[in-house]
């Protein structure tokens, strides 16, 4: 094989290829990885793609040997993969089926509340100590699904009044709930304060790092939409946020009973 052939094999195509898969991650994981990481990443892929032409024209290999340069090369797409593939060390997490099974704790305190504060309280703090989080709120979905409206919020233990209260146009807002809400999945944001999907008006009191947007779910439906934060940078995996949609879809089968008894309540005083 000549020089030209080589510099084409082991370098050109390497560098297509790198570039290729920085700007499939960043176009992925522009959710997660922020605005601002996922311009960098199409800023690499471009740079890449550059490099690779220029050899395809030229048949000249990088730094005069193509075989010394791939492993340079190979080196430089190590940082995509890791941001497909990375997941952070965690404690492990309490399970879910003992925590909502029949006479688990938190069964046992949604029975006790009958009223959306009060089951929304006990969901949050039960997630707040199992998943260490610093930030964790629930909007309950209303209007159709054309609002949201947060009903609790735990900052540190302790009520955040700032927050309780505040309400979202689901339709002409960008907003995390919103995505949840039409979607119906669980999904995490690693890098917050630039992400186009989190909440400025929110997050500029709520001043969080990585967070996560779980669905609460009743009868198939979209309820509610836990919004769970730290104040540091985290990846939240995707065992975590299946057990939370899990904690949270018990919270909804208990907000979805409240109601249906105050809506018979309701009838029966009107007759």
């Amino acid at each position: 094989m000549d020089a030209e052939a080589q510099a084409v094999l082991f370098n050109a195509v390497p560098l297509l290829f790198v570039a290729a898969l920085y700007l499939a991650v960043g176009m992925a994981r522009l959710q997660t990885l922020g605005r601002e990481r996922a311009l960098g990443f199409a800023a690499a892929a471009l740079a890449a793609a550059i490099a690779g032409v220029a050899i395809v024209v030229t048949r000249e290999p990088l730094a005069g040997h193509a075989v010394i340069a791939l492993a340079p090369i190979l080196l430089a797409g190590i940082p995509a993969v890791l941001a497909v593939r990375s997941a952070p060390t965690l404690e492990p997490t309490p399970r879910v089926d003992w925590a909502l099974g029949e006479g688990g704790p938190l069964s046992q305190r949604l029975l006790d509340v009958d009223e959306e504060e009060g089951i929304a309280g006990v969901l949050l703090d039960e997630l707040a100590d199992a998943f260490e989080l610093d930030l964790v709120n629930l909007a309950l979905i209303e209007d159709g699904g054309r609002r949201a409206r947060l009903v609790a919020a735990r900052d540190g233990g302790r009520d955040n009044e700032q927050l309780v209260g505040r309400e979202l146009d689901l339709e002409h807002e960008a907003s995390g709930i919103g995505t949840v809400t039409r979607e119906g999945t669980a999904f995490a944001v690693y890098d917050a304060e630039s992400s186009p999907i989190v909440n400025r008006r929110l997050n500029e009191i709520a001043r969080i790092k990585s967070c996560a947007f779980v669905p609460m779910l009743a009868d198939g439906e979209v309820v509610g939409v836990v919004f769970a934060a730290v104040r540091r940078p985290r990846l939240f995996g995707d065992d975590e946020l299946a057990e939370m949609q899990t904690l949270a879809a018990g919270a909804g089968l208990a907000l979805a009973r409240t109601r249906a008894s105050a809506a018979l309540a309701e009838a029966l005083e009107r007759e």
